[in-house]
């Protein structure tokens, strides 16, 4: 399945025991198992996160990921591609975006 381009608000929470706070951030590609993220709260190569977010009115909380890459972008922002890690949460993710590209 493509990545989807959306624009979609996401709060960030980071694992237990890094001394991190939650952050806001915006999913610019989203696919099935995974998404482009971008942040001002600094993420690395393998950290892993918890996501959660509303698309077209369905609530995604807590989905567990993980940074397939990092990198901070000419603009200042943390940008990460995600994988997400939950079986369940990919097949939920991929029967709403199939429903949505198939309207």
């Amino acid at each position: 399945m493509p990545k989807t381009c959306v624009s979609l608000p996401v709060l960030i929470e980071f694992e237990p025991g890094l001394f991190k706070r939650e952050a806001w951030g915006r999913v610019e590609r989203l696919s099935h198992d995974g998404a482009t993220l971008a942040t001002l709260a600094p993420i690395a190569y393998g950290e892993r996160l918890r996501l959660s977010f509303q698309l077209w009115g369905d609530s995604f909380r807590d989905l567990s990921c993980e940074a397939a890459d990092a990198w901070k972008d000419e603009d200042g922002y943390f940008q990460a591609e995600i994988e997400f890690r939950d079986e369940a949460d990919r097949r939920r993710l991929a029967k709403l975006l199939w429903d949505l590209l198939s309207r």
